[in-house]
């Protein structure tokens, strides 16, 4: 058999994979086919197909590369699909992938008698990064956001005391000043504090009977205190 045979052999091949033509697969599978090491025949690589279409039901066998050396041929399969659930052990759940297969057939009497396959699953793997690292990425926020306290407390936490603690001290210093204002106590003439002369008045001493602007009456003398007491000089 020569090269053109064998690879129009081939590309039937293929149009009957992509048509689901299961019947006529014996026409180029033998009887006693083995993949990839494993003794199937014709019944288990028609089965193996059969579930390849069941798990990804767009599937569709595209040659990007065929290289022909009678009685093998070389060929690079390209697939744009859908499969659901898992597939090669990877979870793609109805996920759109594209990925290649590169297969080297062996024929005998114008049929497939042993195949070896290759997916490259890193391809794959490659694609579904994104959605993996999505998911860890969203598990690991809403853990952190679990864990720690939200920003807006933590800084209310942080401020309350700090805010808190001037009002008080403002009103007691309020509440001293005013204080030694009515007692006459403060730092110079005025009495201190918040209460102090208006312009424009007299600045004058205070004392704790007596405001800080009124003249505290000059003591009596002796004498006169005590003939008032008594009605009567001594």
């Amino acid at each position: 058999m020569n090269a053109q045979d064998l690879r129009t052999i081939y590309r039937n091949y293929i149009d009957c994979l992509n048509q689901r033509d299961w019947a006529s697969l014996s026409q180029f599978v033998a009887d006693d086919a083995v993949h990839n090491g494993r003794p199937i025949g014709l019944p288990g690589y028609r089965q193996m197909l059969e579930d390849d279409v069941r798990d990804i039901p767009d599937l569709r066998f595209e040659v990007e590369l065929l290289v022909i050396e009678p009685p093998f041929v070389a060929s690079r399969l390209r697939f744009d699909c859908a499969p659901r659930g898992t597939f090669l052990g990877l979870n793609i759940d109805g996920k759109r992938i594209s990925f290649m297969e590169n297969v080297f057939y062996a024929f005998s009497g114008g049929k497939i008698a042993n195949v070896w396959s290759v997916i490259e699953k890193t391809a794959i793997e490659a694609q579904l990064a994104p959605f993996l690292r999505a998911s860890c990425m969203t598990d690991f926020e809403q853990e952190k956001a679990m864990s720690e306290p939200r920003p807006e407390a933590q800084q209310s936490d942080q401020s309350a005391p700090a805010n808190a603690q001037p009002d008080v001290d403002e009103k007691d210093k309020t509440w001293r000043q005013t204080d030694r204002s009515r007692t006459g106590e403060g730092s110079g003439a005025t009495g201190g504090g918040s209460f102090g002369n208006l312009p424009g008045e007299p600045v004058t001493g205070g004392s704790p009977e007596f405001g800080p602007n009124e003249k505290r009456p000059e003591n009596p003398p002796a004498n006169e205190t005590n003939r008032e007491r008594n009605g009567k000089p001594r």
